[in-house]
């Protein structure tokens, strides 16, 4: 087996990412240069390698171990006085613009190291860190992303000239909420990033919400996430020579005028026969009161005057 495919299994046995793949490049042998070429080193190969997060977050988002993998890559001396030693190193794929902590844990020494991604080595720089502020064995670096950028995450191995190995966990946090908008009331507020999107839980049977028809009361979510009320009823017309029973439109109530003629009151009990005139008014029928007497506002017969 080539030097190469060791190195590649070697890094999949330490990952501990299981449903990552550990190597960006094919595990064939590779192709023998031909004799006008240069032999590439074995470094130069193995820059080839990563375990691909994807867009995922997490803390931890990936664990793994430098015993017994490569020497890959040597963290810039501006942020260290090591050397670096065996590392591993990361594909991730920045899923929404914002600031976020890449950060290590557990038992590894490391320097942590992020540069954006190159299959053929290292790209631009974008922050080293060997120790954070008041932390020990932790490294870890803020840094504002767009969305779509991708990265090499490099976990190395502090080196004080021995080699320090150990087991680690990669955090990945964004510093502010990914899923903050659910589908729907019926939902909780807050979601979950997962590599396809966010996925946002039912919330509670009977959570009130709103299903956005003025025309339904007592709105409330079902088991399945739909929100539903119960239809307005409307049944108090605003007078006699209405319609009984109205229709709701646009959260009111309309009520159709009686037929003229029918029968009504015009609150006066001196009248006689009063009968609805067709545009929701009660019209006043004969007046009742005999001789010198008028049917006045009280209902009553008056003098007349």
């Amino acid at each position: 087996m080539s030097s190469f495919k060791k190195q590649c299994l070697g890094l999949l046995a330490v990952s501990g990412v299981v449903g990552f793949s550990a190597c960006g490049v094919s595990e064939m042998e590779p192709e023998q240069p031909k004799s006008s070429e240069a032999q590439p080193a074995l470094g130069q190969t193995q820059q080839a390698l990563w375990v691909d997060l994807y867009n995922d977050l997490g803390a931890p988002v990936a664990t793994g171990s430098t015993y017994n993998a490569a020497d890959e890559f040597s963290p810039p001396a501006s942020c260290t006085d090591s050397s670096g030693g065996p590392d591993v190193s990361f594909k991730w794929t920045v899923p929404l613009t914002g600031s976020y902590t890449i950060s290590t844990g557990a038992q590894l020494d490391s320097v942590l190291h992020i540069y954006t991604f190159s299959t053929t080595g290292l790209g631009t720089i974008k922050g080293c860190n060997d120790e954070a502020p008041g932390q020990v064995l932790v490294s870890s670096l803020t840094l504002n992303l767009t969305a779509g950028e991708v990265l090499r995450i490099v976990v190395d191995s502090y080196t004080p000239p021995t080699s320090r190995n150990g087991s680690f966990a990669l955090n990945i946090t964004p510093n502010f909420e990914p899923c903050p908008t659910p589908p729907g009331g019926c939902y909780l507020s807050v979601g979950t990033w997962t590599r396809n999107g966010c996925v946002y839980n039912l919330a509670p049977t009977g959570t009130a919400c709103d299903d956005g028809n003025a025309c339904t009361v007592n709105d409330v979510c079902s088991s399945t996430g739909a929100c539903g009320g119960s239809p307005k009823v409307c049944n108090t017309p605003p007078g006699q020579c209405y319609s009984s029973a109205g229709t709701c439109s646009n959260g009111s109530c309309n009520y159709v005028p009686a037929e003229e003629g029918t029968l009504c009151s015009d609150g006066r009990g001196c009248t006689r026969g009063d009968s609805c005139n067709g545009f929701g008014g009660c019209s006043s029928g004969e007046d009742s009161c005999a001789g010198a007497y008028y049917c006045a506002a009280s209902g009553s017969c008056q003098p007349l005057p």
